[in-house]
């Protein structure tokens, strides 16, 4: 009986205690362990995508001595910048510049580690129209190890309707994968305006006659479209078929 009465006291006491510590008369903690604003030197990527945001806001489409102290800010964040999400948006920031450098950091990132970034930058190439990518674009097209940067890639030389992109269009629509013939197809169409339908060899021929100006086997005088005079091929070397 006595020691349940001693527990029971005990019990009580410590209740006690735990309420007196937790709650002053104001209803408020009685203790605080972060109490004052945290300080920390650590710079996180959230920081630092405010910082490269702050930067980006200062772009005004001159290349004026201020304009290329900004994109050097940016620039120089990207070697050791390890998080691709912010190596993204600097990216993206450096973009919205029209200063050289910035041109080129864009292409450059179309090597970056990470394929999203190659990706973005693929679409970032497109939208500035830069004649300098298309060499850029075509390696990529060719080349990048993840499909999806592929065929950013060639929906990117879409945009740029000059022999050079044609010309880095032709292994597209020659691949053996009915999805990069078929990514090849749109680009041939955003190119030339033509709609040849879903005829891959149609478009193949288009692509060659522009690179050798000269006109593809079967064409009409004039320029008109090539009359087929046998079954069209996905690609010269493969039985007919159309994959679209």
């Amino acid at each position: 009986m006595k020691r349940s009465r001693t527990l029971t006291l005990i019990s009580c006491a410590c209740l006690g205690l735990a309420a007196g510590c937790q709650f002053l008369p104001g209803g408020g903690p009685s203790w605080r362990p972060f109490g004052g604003p945290q300080l920390t030197s650590y710079q996180t990527p959230g920081k630092r995508v405010e910082e490269v945001r702050t930067i980006a806001a200062q772009a005004d489409g001159t290349n004026s001595p201020g304009q290329q102290g900004a994109v050097a800010d940016l620039v120089k964040r990207l070697p050791n910048e390890p998080d691709p999400l912010v190596r993204e948006e600097v990216l993206v920031s450096l973009a919205k510049f029209n200063v050289p450098l910035a041109r080129q950091a864009v292409l450059a990132g179309l090597s970056d580690d990470d394929h999203y970034v190659r990706n973005k930058c693929c679409q970032l190439a497109a939208e500035a129209k830069d004649p300098q990518a298309v060499t850029a674009l075509a390696r990529v097209a060719a080349e990048d190890s993840e499909f999806d940067v592929r065929v950013a890639a060639v929906n990117a030389l879409g945009g740029f309707n000059t022999p050079a992109a044609q010309r880095a269009l032709i292994p597209v629509l020659e691949d053996r994968d009915p999805a990069m013939q078929f990514a090849g197809v749109k680009a041939m169409r955003l190119q030339t305006g033509r709609d040849l339908g879903g005829d891959v060899s149609a478009y193949l021929a288009l692509a060659k006659q522009s690179v050798d100006g000269a006109a593809p086997a079967g064409a009409a005088p004039g320029g008109a479209p090539p009359v087929a005079t046998e079954p069209p091929t996905a690609v010269a070397s493969k039985p007919w078929w159309r994959p679209f």
